[in-house]
């Protein structure tokens, strides 16, 4: 028992020490997560990239959704492009929610 609770704890750790930064999947299907700075960029806190954002489910009501996320390094847009089958008007719109630069 102590040496699957040992290997749980390694798996656990790993992620932590990867060299890789952390890319989020879309929030909702269908979405493509594009980066805003390239890595290495002056503008990221590199030694923080690869720590994985936490997506808060549990905000005051209990739901399905995201209500927020936490602990973002690297920064990225979700695009959401229209169906094939629909007229491209080359509109688009921006959602930007504000989090008073905590969250």
């Amino acid at each position: 028992m102590k040496i699957h609770l040992i290997s749980l704890l390694a798996l656990c750790v790993i992620p932590a020490f990867s060299k890789e930064a952390f890319q989020p999947k879309p929030i909702l299907p269908g979405g493509e997560v594009i980066p805003l700075y390239p890595l290495g960029s002056e503008f990221l806190n590199n030694t923080r990239i690869t720590e994985a954002e936490k997506y808060n489910t549990t905000f005051k009501n209990q739901s399905d959704h995201i209500v927020n996320v936490l602990n973002i390094h690297n920064p990225s847009i979700e695009v959401h492009l229209a169906p094939d089958d629909a007229k491209n008007s080359g509109a688009a719109i921006i959602v930007a929610p504000g989090g008073g630069h905590k969250i």
